[in-house]
């Protein structure tokens, strides 16, 4: 594994060996096989059997990174690395701990980079605002520092459209990291989150001084504690802080009913004057609402306005 296949471009190779030297997770690959060399040439047939029923033929760290693995990366027509994942490294002490890293400033020589995942890292270099074609960034079990007090000052990320954000342990207030987004954001992703990280979402999402206030088209929150309050705050307190949001996600989540929503929606003639949200998408959530058909266009619709809310998969009548 630890050779760079044939059809990715060498120097971009050479760069993703490099990063996953400076984060450790290259000595835990060669530590690993060591480990399973020694197993097949002095352990006993039990032992064998029991690590080739665990991992098969693949080392722990390689379900983490595996350079043939789309999952890992992808590369263009010229073998240059479009998308990378940068693995988490498990604490060889600790089990189901996650060691947390710096992403090494290297990572700016992957100049064909689109999109990039990281997962555990602790703290970002500003050298990815050097990338010129990296849209989009998933954080995915990262420390919490990385979106306080680690955020690299002058960030600015300046291609980035996309962000995700997956099973967080946030700072209380996410203002300063959202502050590090660029002016041009348009879809903000949050997955996987509880109830109290959840709360501090919408909390800074109101904040009225956010760079990307004007351009957010897409905000989706999935799997996340976002209860029949919560939809609330977000419709009548977040969404008009956005003037272009279109599309406010809210799938499987625990929302149980709209009657709320609505009372507020017919008292003051839905969210806000000031809004272009066209799509609330609840699905899969567990609601129950008399007499709502949730497939109309015409639910939630403020007359003599173009404002119209699909309300979709989202209701057992």
């Amino acid at each position: 594994m630890h050779l760079i296949p044939l059809n990715v471009d060498y120097h971009d190779g050479c760069v993703v060996l490099t990063i996953l030297y400076d984060i450790g997770w290259l000595q835990l690959y060669f530590r690993q096989r060591e480990e399973r060399e020694e197993i097949q040439l002095l352990g006993s047939s039990e032992q064998q059997q029991r690590i080739l029923d665990q991992y098969g033929s693949f080392l722990p760290c390689e379900y983490q990174f595996d350079f043939g693995d789309v999952e890992s990366t992808n590369i263009d027509s010229d073998g240059r690395i479009t998308y990378f994942a940068v693995p988490y490294i498990e604490h060889e002490m600790e089990e189901d701990e996650i060691r947390s890293y710096d992403l090494p400033p290297s990572v700016s020589r992957l100049q064909k980079l689109q999109k990039i995942k990281i997962f555990g890292c602790q703290r970002i270099p500003l050298e990815l605002d050097d990338l010129p074609c990296l849209t989009e960034i998933t954080f995915d079990y990262c420390d919490g520092n990385l979106f306080g007090c680690n955020i690299p000052v002058g960030l600015q990320l300046p291609h980035v459209t996309c962000v995700h954000l997956d099973v967080q342990e946030f700072p209380n207030s996410l203002v300063p990291f959202f502050n590090s987004l660029p002016i041009g954001l348009k879809k903000l992703w949050f997955n996987y989150l509880d109830k109290d990280n959840t709360n501090k979402i919408i909390s800074s999402l109101q904040n009225y001084e956010l760079k990307f206030c004007q351009s957010l088209t897409t905000l989706g929150i999935f799997s996340a504690g976002v209860d029949d309050d919560c939809l609330e705050q977000l419709l009548f307190e977040v969404v008009p802080r956005f003037p272009n949001l279109r599309n406010l996600v809210l799938n499987q989540c625990g929302i149980k009913s709209l009657h709320g929503a609505e009372k507020k929606i017919t008292e003051l003639g839905f969210v806000s004057n000031n809004t272009k949200l066209t799509k609330l998408d609840l699905g899969g959530n567990d609601i129950s609402h008399n007499g709502l058909i949730i497939s109309s266009e015409s639910a939630f619709t403020k007359t003599n306005t173009v404002l119209k809310i699909s309300l979709i998969y989202c209701c057992r009548m």
